[in-house]
């Protein structure tokens, strides 16, 4: 046997063993006709086509008769009546704000009768108390999300006016004060486009944003609207302060149906705590001496001591924990789109064997998904289907 003749022997020997190693066909296919996967890095959350939106409603003083609304005046003065006006301590009514939460939701649907509703609103958590009307969504587009806001509260505070016996009504946590059915009324029009104009709203989009602004009402640092003008000092020794935990607390409590918000509540919450501990947070010892901030006899602190503090609180328990949050917000984000991923192509499978095979070609994609990177899922999706039929139909 000459030189040629016995390579020619080695390769088919080589050959053999290597196909030995696969035990079907479906194996053999996915060595020589692999998916070619265009991975890239990139922040998986901006390819999320939904979003977290805070809207805050301004007040609207008399003492500003160019920018005043009686329309937004009819909506603190319904959201105090229904909701709570925060007199003494605020008095949460849970019941009415599930009630209200869960309207919000239901009038997405109903109004947007097609096969996207339900991907148009996600979420919805409303945070109410005597100082702030705050509605958290997660939803796609702003503009027509305050349209939206504008025509529920409009219809809800309608529906109130003609309710019997408000009196009676409002002493107590009523469900009931929500209207399920409310619509806007064709001459409520005007009213729901003074409500929608942005410039009565305070926006923030993003977890990023949404998470610090839940921080800083956590940690009593954050401005209130129903006040505007007036100083917030930060005062991690008030019990009056602090109470915005136990509202904070009431909220995830209320926010069973809203994962994703649940989350960035949560977190408000460590952050909340964590600027009113001195063991986490020594600098606030320098606040001990002058008092809580709840009696005639304490002091005020000299203004670059409590700014100090008050810095060193932000970047020592806000900043780390909102960093935390966006971490395990696109977490989040990424293991839900991760298992719609794979429910996508496992639906393609009409049998064990297939699903099988499905299975073992999803690996490698899975893994790129979970360190970040992106793929074209779309193309991976149409070769899938492809394949199964040329491997087994």
């Amino acid at each position: 046997m000459g030189v040629n003749g016995l390579l020619v022997v080695l390769h088919l020997f080589a050959l053999t063993r290597f196909i030995q190693c696969f035990s079907t066909t479906s194996d053999l296919h996915s060595i020589f006709s692999p998916f070619s996967l265009h991975a890239t890095r990139e922040d998986r959350s901006s390819s999320i086509d939904y979003d977290v939106h805070l809207f805050s409603l301004k007040w609207s003083s008399l003492d500003d008769p160019i920018n005043f609304s009686k329309t937004v005046r009819n909506t603190w003065r319904w959201k105090d009546e229904v909701l709570g006006d925060g007199r003494d301590f605020f008095v949460p009514r849970p019941k009415t704000l599930h009630a209200l939460q869960e309207y919000i939701v239901q009038r997405a649907a109903a109004e947007f009768n097609d096969r996207e509703a339900d991907n148009w609103l996600l979420e919805c958590v409303v945070l109410s108390n005597c100082a702030r009307f705050e509605i958290i969504l997660l939803t796609r587009d702003k503009a027509t999300t305050l349209e939206f806001l504008a025509g529920c509260f409009v219809a809800q505070i309608q529906s109130f006016t003609n309710l019997r016996f408000k009196q009676l009504q409002t002493s107590f946590d009523r469900p009931g004060n929500i209207d399920g059915l409310a619509k806007v009324k064709q001459a409520d029009r005007q009213r729901v486009s003074d409500l929608a104009e942005e410039r009565h709203w305070n926006h923030l989009k993003g977890a990023e944003a949404v998470c610090r602004r839940l921080c800083m009402i956590a940690a009593g640092m954050a401005d209130r609207p129903s006040r505007p003008g007036r100083p917030v000092p930060f005062q991690p020794f008030s019990s009056r302060d602090a109470h915005i935990l136990l509202q904070l607390k009431r909220t995830l409590e209320n926010a069973r149906s809203a994962p994703r918000i649940a989350l960035l509540l949560r977190y408000a919450l460590i952050a909340g705590k964590t600027v009113r501990n001195p063991e986490k947070i020594e600098e606030l010892q320098k606040l001990r001496q002058y008092g809580t901030g709840n009696t005639k006899y304490d002091s005020t602190p000299p203004s670059h001591v409590l700014e100090h503090v008050t810095q060193v609180a932000i970047q020592k328990g806000i900043d780390p924990t909102v960093e935390e949050c966006v971490n395990a917000w696109v977490n989040l984000s990424n293991g839900k789109d991760i298992a719609s991923f794979r429910n996508s192509a496992l639906k393609l499978a009409l049998n064990k064997e297939e699903e099988k095979w499905v299975l073992k070609r999803l690996h490698e994609p899975t893994i790129l998904l979970r360190e970040g990177m992106t793929i074209d899922e779309d193309s991976f999706l149409k070769d899938l289907q492809s394949d199964l039929v040329t491997m087994f139909r």
